[in-house]
């Protein structure tokens, strides 16, 4: 093979990778928006399925053309992609009772599912304090057991941010799961 062909062939593959970046960017955008409608509809009381099955079938498909595939992936649009997903399933199953879906069951990687973990804290808290505005204290209180549920999940989790970028979420968590219980026990103390 000659010099010029063997550019050709080259210039051809860095082409080749560019198209399938530039794909799995857009369905990477396509799987968050759908994640964060999916939670915007939890917190409206809508339901959520057809944003969640949206995402995850992008996100199956994804997986389809991604050559290393998604359970692997550390880092960037696509592992962000994963967690917003996580985070909207589990709040989700939170919320109704049911089982949380693993991350093999979501078909993405530990990772990410973890990430997404990380994220649940703030969701929590939020519909804690529409529930406060609204006098349902005990739901709130649910909320806020919720919360220390999935931030002592979060705590167990002792690894170095190259590993597993928690550290910054877990001190979000711990502060959003204290100034909650001090919402939440005001309310208390004021209905009495």
């Amino acid at each position: 093979m000659g010099f010029a062909e063997l550019i050709d062939r080259l210039a051809e593959s860095v082409d080749d990778a560019e198209a399938l970046r530039e794909k799995a960017l857009k369905d990477s955008r396509l799987v968050t928006r759908e994640s964060k409608r999916a939670v915007q509809a939890i917190h409206r009381g809508e339901g959520p399925a057809a944003h969640l099955n949206e995402g995850k079938r992008v996100l199956d498909n994804m997986s389809s053309y991604l050559p290393e595939g998604l359970r692997t992936l550390k880092g960037g649009p696509v592992e962000d992609a994963m967690m917003e997903l996580a985070e909207a399933f589990l709040l989700s199953s939170l919320l109704t009772g049911e089982a949380p879906p693993s991350p093999e069951e979501l078909g993405i990687s530990e990772r990410g599912w973890i990430l997404g973990l990380g994220d649940l804290p703030g969701e929590l808290r939020r519909r804690a304090l529409d529930k406060l505005r609204v006098g349902e204290l005990d739901e709130a209180d649910s909320m806020l057991s919720m919360m220390e549920e999935v931030h002592e999940a979060l705590m167990r989790f002792d690894h170095p941010d190259a590993v597993l970028p928690l550290r910054r979420k877990q001190d979000v968590s711990r502060s959003v799961l204290e100034r909650t219980r001090g919402d939440v026990a005001g309310a208390m103390a004021r209905r009495f």
